[in-house]
């Protein structure tokens, strides 16, 4: 599901660029995009059946990791089987790498506190804010936008922002107080301080998906929504298709969104303001049709391109995807 640039001390020590949270597999792995091996970093390849555990990375099985993101020197794992946040420690080589739960109890619920003491539900989305010291969480299941703080001191506290319960959601914009949101799976900071969040099941029918951004006080300022936008019939889409499954949220430099929907395999890009004749919440709709591999994310593609767009610090450039690749939807914020 989530797809994370290396840090350049990691890609340096383990030759990967990417690492990728393989949900299906309950593992975390790196890609090389020189030669595309691919390289197991944490996990066993069976399913954690526990309540906790840590210690050697490669031998530590996990349960559904979803996402990615950096907090300092490590990688947090939105582990959505275990309703856990964990992180691996990497090492001068893949066995030294080491794993440990830094946040939840494995009970399913909404409670703030001390990280370890916090209760998650399928944490799904995470993204780094720009402060280096804070982790945003999509909680999907308890429909709310959380965050993991590292305090002066060096703890981990977590706070909810939206979202009151386990059974509490809906579609209602307003103070953060008092809004709602259904199933967020994805989330990002976005450069003004505001989070924009993937709210995924928010909509009426199989069409129908809403994205919105929040300022840093919790108001919605863009909201998107995708009935009347799309034609099922372009976006590859059958009678029984789910459109509602947004993945992952991207900003481009020109306030433009990109989301990923994962059960559609498709990258659609949202225009914020009006520009270049497109009004406002005007959908473009890159396709991809054809198998897909993964590369550096987030990125824009085309069916008749091999050239991506990767965005580093929300900053965009070329990026030329190796023989054999093909472009990417993003799958992570």
């Amino acid at each position: 599901q989530g797809v994370l640039l290396a840090t350049p001390a990691v890609a340096v020590r383990l030759e990967v660029d990417l690492l990728v949270a393989d949900s299906v597999n309950h593992q975390i792995k790196g890609i090389r995009l020189s030669d595309g091996s691919i390289h197991v970093v944490a996990g066993t390849g069976s399913q954690l059946r526990e309540r906790s555990g840590g210690g050697p990375a490669l031998e530590q099985a996990l349960s559904t990791p979803w996402d990615l993101a950096w907090l300092g020197d490590r990688l947090v794992i939105a582990m959505a089987g275990t309703h856990q946040l964990w992180a691996w420690t990497p090492g001068d080589t893949f066995a030294d790498g080491r794993v440990q739960v830094i946040g939840g109890t494995s009970n399913e619920g909404l409670v703030d506190g001390p990280a370890r003491q916090a209760w998650f539900a399928q944490p799904s989305g995470l993204a780094a804010s720009a402060s280096g010291d804070r982790i945003w969480v999509a909680d999907s299941e308890t429909s709310a936008l959380r965050s993991v703080t590292t305090t002066p001191d060096g703890d981990l506290v977590v706070e909810t922002h939206v979202g009151t319960g386990l059974f509490d959601f809906g579609h209602r914009d307003g103070d953060a107080r008092d809004a709602l949101l259904q199933h967020p799976l994805g989330v990002t900071e976005l450069p003004d301080g505001s989070v924009a969040v993937s709210d995924t099941y928010n909509g009426a029918s199989w069409v129908d998906a809403v994205i919105q951004r929040v300022d840093g006080a919790g108001r919605p300022t863009f909201t998107w929504d995708s009935k009347g936008k799309v034609n099922p019939a372009e976006a590859f889409v059958s009678p029984n298709g789910d459109y509602a499954h947004i993945n992952s949220v991207q900003l481009l430099t020109n306030g433009d969104i990109l989301a990923s929907f994962r059960n559609l395999g498709q990258v659609m890009r949202i225009a914020t303001t009006a520009h270049d004749a497109f009004a406002v919440s005007t959908v473009r709709l890159p396709r991809l049709n054809r198998p897909i591999t993964l590369v550096p994310t987030p990125l824009t593609a085309s069916r008749s391109s091999r050239v991506a767009t990767r965005c580093e610090s929300l900053v965009c450039a070329p990026l030329s995807v190796p023989s054999g690749l093909s472009p990417k939807l993003p799958s992570t914020l």
